[in-house]
């Protein structure tokens, strides 16, 4: 009888960014002002969390991941980053539709 092959989800597969090291240089290639950065608590747990302007005196975690594991840490970033981005143009579409208001 073969061995079962472990589950491994598509996203290993298929993927082009996969890992920590990958999303950050993604990140600066593509003036992104995050990086994911390794965070441990007081009872040990690991959790990796977004960082918004790193290497800055500004530098603040703006979004926990929730995840000890970076390949999901990487997808938990894209899908902070892909809402932050819909919530910029939709506030930039509200900002118009009141200047358009205002204007008649």
């Amino acid at each position: 009888m073969k061995p079962s092959t472990p589950y491994r989800p598509a996203y290993t597969e298929k993927s082009r960014i996969a890992t920590v090291d990958e999303f950050n240089i993604w990140c600066a290639l593509n003036d992104q002002p995050f990086n994911l950065i390794q965070h441990v608590w007081p009872d040990g747990l690991v959790e990796w969390d977004l960082e918004l302007n790193p290497g800055t005196i500004e530098a603040e975690i703006v979004y926990g991941t929730g995840q000890d594991d970076g390949t999901m840490a990487v997808i938990s970033a894209f899908a902070f980053l892909a809402g932050a981005e819909w919530a910029e143009e939709r506030r930039a579409a509200l900002d118009d539709d009141a200047e358009d208001d205002a204007e008649d």
